[in-house]
């Protein structure tokens, strides 16, 4: 069964709800995908239905410090999507061959070490993170973090990357495993070091973004935009759900089906608000739809999420099903979002 930890809510709001980025003005929408660059501040006006006057080059000047921190921020969560993978699993079965497989490592096999430094390989990842970190502005604790996490990765990567290879030249076998024995030490130190750094960077990008959130949709319903607040509440709700279940043994637990349930019922009620706004939206065109409007996907998705949850109570693999509708919600938000 997938662990909670894939589900991808905790980074979306960014771009999609706390900049305002998924509405259509007569300019079209925001060209950041989610989670990307902000290309607007939370002040911006989610519903203008006429073109901004073009920056001259001393108003864009003026205003980059200002945008400069929620770019980064935005930037950090891109990273830190493509990180997750690294301190998540996506089933019990791997999530238990990696802690055996970290078990063996610390009594001195060197073979079972973690073969996937590819997350810090290439623009995405290692070099992605350290030209945010050089980015005009200031993001506080996620550029501390960040600046902690390079420190690690610059200290500790090499080791491990040069064991990787070792094992996978089955070089122990000229050498009877002596330069493995040798650099094992390292190793456990470093991916130790590794791990707790993106840990606390993925935690810290996920703190801001809820910050942000918190503020998106107080704007949101000040400015009466309730079809994008029963999307991101059926969203919340949804994600509290699927976090309910851990194992497979979890639908053997009656108290968690019962929350689960009463969650499910409340987003079900924020889905049928959200589809008469939706409705109205489409036929008063007020406030403007996006111009690529994949909200009724959205609708889609979270619907079948809906459905495999409830067949997963008599098969608890529909669980990963659940999973992938509710992700693919989300997807479709950034696709809006592009």
């Amino acid at each position: 069964m997938p662990s909670p930890i894939v589900l991808r809510l905790g980074l979306w709001p960014l771009a999609c709800l706390s900049l305002a980025a998924c509405h259509r003005s007569s300019e079209g929408m925001s060209a950041t995908p989610t989670p990307s660059p902000a290309a607007a501040t939370a002040s911006a006006t989610a519903t203008a239905t006429s073109a901004p006057l073009p920056d001259t080059p001393d108003a864009a000047a003026a205003r980059k410090p200002e945008t400069a921190p929620d770019e980064k921020v935005q930037a950090y969560t891109r990273i830190g999507e493509d990180l997750r993978g690294f301190i998540s699993e996506d089933s019990e079965f791997f999530a238990r061959r990696r802690a055996e497989q970290a078990a063996q490592v610390r009594q001195g096999d060197f073979t079972k070490i973690r073969t996937d430094d590819r997350f810090f390989f290439g623009p995405e990842q290692l070099d992605g993170l350290r030209s945010t970190l050089e980015m005009p502005g200031q993001a506080g604790e996620l550029d501390a973090s960040a600046a902690e996490l390079l420190t690690t990765l610059d200290t500790h990567l090499p080791n491990w990357r040069e064991l990787r290879q070792y094992n996978e030249a089955r070089a122990y076998e000229r050498d009877q495993g002596s330069k493995g024995r040798r650099m094992l030490p390292g190793y456990v130190t470093g991916i130790d070091a590794v791990e707790g750094a993106v840990k606390k960077f993925e935690a810290r990008i996920r703190s801001a973004s809820e910050v942000a959130t918190e503020a998106a949709m107080a704007k949101y319903r000040a400015d009466g935009l309730m079809m994008e607040v029963h999307t991101r509440d059926a969203l919340e709700l949804a994600e509290q759900a699927l976090k309910l279940f851990n194992t497979t043994d979890d639908f053997k637990d009656d108290g968690k089906l019962a929350k689960a349930d009463g969650l499910i019922a409340d987003m079900e009620g924020d889905l049928k608000a959200f589809r008469s706004e939706y409705a109205r939206r489409l036929d008063s065109n007020d406030p403007p739809l996006p111009r690529v409007d994949l909200y009724d996907v959205v609708d889609s998705n979270l619907t079948a999420m809906v459905g495999h949850y409830r067949a997963a109570r008599q098969d608890p693999l529909q669980y990963y099903y659940a999973v992938d509708s509710y992700n693919m919600a989300v997807d479709t938000l950034e696709i809006m979002n592009r």
